[in-house]
């Protein structure tokens, strides 16, 4: 079996710097969920420095901005330029100078596997779901360890479990319906198991680990083209249709009779996730 294809830092920023606007409007409130749940867990009431990767449009960096101290710390990056300048614009608009020596607030655009932050400079780091993106999550687990003080928290989260993720894998179960080979990708949920993740937090040097799943509950839909028309404002999803030809229809008219049998036995679709919260 061939070894799966893992998206390049270029492959990944193309495809968020091309998402960016559809997620802050689509999929950021969902994720968000997510968001106020690291946040949580961080205990951000006595952070001093903090770091959060992966930040997308920065709904959940400005919320940590808004929770912790005047004096703290906060640097908010994502790898997508796009990204970054929503997050940007949010920050500004929510009356928060930034980027500048008066400010205690930076937003930049940041790779997780090499961090623009000094070593041993913060106490708190947070990543929302990003690190199964990256092509290497040991760089990113390496780098949350050493940017991070003596006894600091790195709260990261995942794709979980895909039995328990319905929103995204209703679409793979259509395609082997359908008899339709995909390219063998790595998949999203790489990273979704308990006892891997410790190991590799472990390994990067955390102390102690501890993991958790949290199952996220979509917004309930009326009808299952709710669900086709906003699987429909990413990109990718927009270029595999492409690439199906005259069977896109076909394949979208089978998703929305996955979505709606799910949605008449009252099943709402749900997204899984892997809390990870570790000690230095």
């Amino acid at each position: 079996m061939a070894a799966p294809i893992i998206a390049t830092n270029e492959d990944v920023r193309a495809a968020w710097d091309a998402f960016s606007e559809a997620y802050e409007l689509s999929s950021q409130p969902w994720t968000n969920l997510t968001d106020v749940e690291l946040q949580y867990m961080s205990r951000l009431d006595s952070a001093k420095s903090v770091c959060v990767a992966g930040a997308g449009p920065g709904l959940g960096g400005l919320q940590i901005r808004q929770k912790v101290s005047q004096d703290c710390k906060v640097v908010v990056g994502d790898l997508s330029p796009e990204m970054v300048k929503l997050a940007e614009l949010l920050f500004t608009k929510s009356g928060y100078s930034i980027n500048n020596e008066e400010s205690n607030t930076k937003v930049q655009v940041m790779d997780n596997q090499n961090l623009p932050v000094e070593s041993d400079s913060c106490d708190r780091y947070v990543a929302n779901l990003s690190i199964m993106l990256v092509p290497e999550p040991m760089k990113q687990l390496q780098e949350a360890y050493r940017v991070l003080q003596e006894g600091g928290l790195a709260v990261i989260s995942t794709w979980g479990r895909p039995e328990f993720s319905t929103f995204f894998t209703l679409p793979g179960k259509v395609f082997k319906s359908m008899k339709i080979e995909k390219p063998a990708e790595r998949s999203l949920f790489h990273l979704g198991q308990e006892v891997e993740m410790q190991a590799k937090f472990k390994e990067a040097g955390f102390r102690k680990v501890f993991t958790y799943y949290n199952t996220l509950r979509q917004t309930v839909y009326e009808h299952a083209k709710e669900y086709t028309n906003m699987l429909q404002t990413s990109p990718e999803f927009r270029i595999t249709l492409k690439k199906l030809g005259e069977r896109a229809e076909e394949f979208l008219n089978l998703l929305q009779e996955e979505c709606q049998n799910l949605i008449d036995s009252g099943e709402l679709l749900t997204f899984d996730n892997l809390v990870v919260v570790a000690t230095k």
